[in-house]
């Protein structure tokens, strides 16, 4: 009883540490066609369910020519994502961002997007997480090419990167910092592309960097770190 007791006023006073965040890559979805501010991305994976999943959702924009545009609301298989972490407008107007939100069930579903003005082309990337925070822990964004700047991240968290870019030609993305997750092409001068990772000690002032093959005038880094729930 005594060891017990002992051993329960010990763990008690050291506390108990939360594991650390996962996090997956699980979608991408790209449109590019008639001009619209609401854009659905249909039957979408989402990975595994879990009551702790938290759901990122970045999006990309080349050259849109609208100045101030902006992603006002993003919904997963019919839940709204909370929070807006990161957004940035490039020249060209060209934008690119995350939101995050709690989705505990569904392993697929629908991902809409809404704009403040409609467009023609826009790209998502999809990330699952769990042991995360919703709230971002910091961001960092880049208008010029290649995109690159740095951020914090806490013990056990994660980072997640987009990037959008307009050029023509075929391109080959390189993420420094965190790992390539995906790339995909609009048509012949739109790109976008994102990255991810896991760390298990703290990060301060790491540099994350997107190069790519041909480069690109207007282009649009957003990169958030979120720490454990």
């Amino acid at each position: 009883f005594i060891m017990s007791h002992l051993l329960r006023t010990m763990m008690g006073a050291a506390g108990v540490s939360s594991p650390p965040v996962t996090v997956t890559w699980v979608a991408k979805g790209r449109y590019y066609s008639t001009s619209s501010s609401t854009i659905t991305y249909s039957s979408k994976n989402l990975g595994t369910a879990s009551p702790d999943r938290v759901i990122v959702v970045g999006y990309g924009a080349p050259s849109t020519s609208i100045s101030g545009l902006n992603v006002s609301a993003v919904t997963v298989g019919g839940t709204s994502l909370t929070h807006h972490a990161v957004h940035a407008e490039g020249s060209d107007s060209s934008i690119s961002g995350l939101w995050a939100g709690s989705v505990p069930s569904g392993t697929s579903g629908d991902i809409v997007i809404t704009l403040s003005s409609s467009i023609t082309r826009v790209g998502i990337g999809v990330w699952a997480m769990t042991g995360s925070s919703v709230t971002s822990h910091d961001s960092m964004t880049s208008t010029v090419s290649p995109g690159t700047g740095t951020i914090d991240c806490p013990e056990g968290g994660a980072i997640i990167g987009i990037k959008t870019v307009s050029k023509t030609g075929d391109q080959t993305f390189t993420w420094a910092g965190i790992d390539w997750n995906f790339a995909h092409k609009h048509q012949t001068a739109l790109h976008d592309t994102g990255g991810s990772k896991a760390f298990d000690t703290a990060q301060s002032g790491l540099t994350v960097s997107c190069t790519s093959t041909i480069g690109g005038n207007h282009t649009s880094t957003a990169v958030a770190s979120f720490g454990k729930a």
